[in-house]
Order: structure tokens, then sequence, then C-alpha cells
């Protein structure tokens, strides 16, 4: 009988040891985790499909949405320069290319040319390296190739990575 009594009374010691421990320790931890909770925003400067009257109506809209927990969340458009963000969809037009899908490479290559979001690569065309450190002479030298490229005519793709593969330096573009 002394056995079950003492049982009953450490279950209960142990009980508000938890139920301390969770007041004193994890409720306030939990408490302060919401309140400093970071803001959250939404890059939409990638997205080539929505108009930027479509991405302002967005952002006008997001910014009086409040949910019942206080945050808030925000479209913003990135108009810094991130040199390490790399416009991937250019990865899909390695190997062999017709005349359509040379177009629109050409049309990404310059339209990232002129967009301060994405990271600028070095291209070769023919064994003509362009560097876009002189910026008109990069776009122009894109231009030109751009109005020679006849339908019948097939080019080859290929990419020149970093020294650990993870950034493409160059853009190799060749006749065949």
């Amino acid at each position: 009988m002394l056995k079950k009594i003492f049982k009953f009374i450490w279950k209960i010691i142990l009980f508000f040891l938890i139920l301390l421990f969770f007041f004193a320790v994890i409720k306030p931890a939990y408490i302060d985790y919401k309140q400093n909770k970071k803001e959250v925003t939404v890059d939409t400067s990638g997205e080539r499909a929505t108009s930027k009257n479509k991405i302002e109506q967005d952002i006008a809209t997001s910014e009086k949405s409040d949910s019942d927990d206080g945050n808030t969340w925000k479209l913003e458009r990135k108009d810094d320069y991130e040199p390490f963000t790399f416009d991937d969809r250019i990865l899909l037009y390695e190997g062999e290319l017709d005349n359509g899908a040379m177009n629109s490479l050409i049309e990404i290559l310059i339209e990232d040319a002129g967009s301060p979001t994405y990271s600028k690569v070095d291209i070769n065309l023919n064994g003509l390296d362009i560097s876009y450190d002189d910026e008109d002479n990069y776009i122009s030298s894109l231009n030109n190739f751009k109005n020679s490229i006849s339908s019948g005519n097939n080019y080859f793709v290929e990419f020149e990575y970093s020294a650990l593969r993870a950034v493409v330096n160059k853009v190799i573009i060749k006749n065949m």
C-alpha cells in the first residue's frame, strides 16, 4: 500500500515538474520565437510570365493583408545586381540546337544583360570571346549574332563552369 502511495506521489511530482518545465522554458521560448520571427519576402523579379503591372498589383494587395498572428507577406522586387544569381533557364539549351532554339537562347542572354538581377556570363561565339565587361559590345554582338541566325543552320552550345562546377562562367556557341 505504501508503495502505491509513493508511486502516485512520484507521478504527481513528475507531472508538476514537466508542467513547470513547459511554462518556464518551452512557452517563453515559443513566445520569443513568434515575436522575433523574420518577415518573409517573396522575390518575383525572376518571373518572366507576369507583367510589371501585375507584380505591382500583387505588391499592393499583399501589403494590405495581415494574417491573424500579425505577420505580413510582402512581395519585393529586387533592383540590385546579384552577381551570384544565375539564370538557370539557359541550361536547357545545352547541346545541338536549331535556329528557333538558338533565337530563344540569344533572347534570354540579351534580356539578362539588361536585368540587374542575374549574373552576366561571358560568351564565345564561333571562337570570338565576348566579355560582359564592355556591356555595349556584349549586347550589340548578341544582336548581330541573333540577326545572322538563319533557318536550316544548326548550332552547338556548351558551358564552361567554375572550378567547383557550381556556376557557368562562359557560354560557348558554335555553328555546325
